[in-house]
């Protein structure tokens, strides 16, 4: 069964704000379109097994450091909060100046979709009886390795990287950051041709 598709005009709806977040948005959906890792890059790939006394261990598939900075980099424009294209605020201005049933759900979904990608309930995953989300890693990997040098986060980092292995972190984080990238981009798909 094919989906159909439904034409919302909002354009006449939009304030300067809305404008301003949804043009910072499209640019930085296209940019990040453009890396390496989402060009086929390189693959994001897990094969892991736990051994009781022995940990985890296994083998990780992962692109170049290079392409994964440039990707990290390209998407923490719709992480940060303070971000006039962060996906959430997008997300809501699309919902608010809609205001219609379909795109209401259709936005809802993706708002999970992205919500999962930062919780990542489904990798039952307990550090020191702390639950490890994919919000946690992108947090500490960001703000201690990647972009900042928070020592209390590098400190969080090691000793998380002790217990599961620096290898299957990166994973972790890589694969977190590609499935909230994939909502993000299904909003994009949403505003790509809006004339603002």
């Amino acid at each position: 069964m094919a989906t159909r598709k439904t034409e919302v005009r909002i354009s006449d709806r939009l304030d300067s704000a809305d404008v301003r977040s949804l043009t910072a948005f499209k640019h930085r959906s296209e940019e990040v379109l453009q890396t390496r890792v989402l060009q086929g890059g390189g693959r994001i790939h897990a094969n892991v097994k736990f051994r009781a006394g022995q940990g985890v261990g296994g083998a990780v598939e992962l692109p170049a450091e290079e392409d994964l900075r440039s990707f990290y980099m390209a998407f923490r424009f719709f992480y940060l909060q303070q971000e006039p294209s962060n996906f959430l605020r997008v997300a809501n201005i699309i919902q608010r100046r809609a205001a219609l049933d379909v795109v209401n759900r259709h936005i809802e979904a993706l708002k999970a979709q992205w919500h999962g990608a930062m919780e990542r309930k489904g990798w039952s995953l307990a550090v020191n009886g702390h639950e490890l989300t994919a919000g946690l890693l992108i947090d500490l990997w960001f703000n201690a390795h990647y972009f900042h040098s928070d020592e209390d986060k590098q400190a969080r980092l090691r000793e998380l990287n002790g217990i599961l292995s620096t290898d299957f972190n990166r994973f972790l984080l890589a694969d977190a950051v590609y499935e909230a990238t994939k909502a993000a981009l299904n909003v994009y798909e949403s505003v790509r041709t809006l004339k603002l």
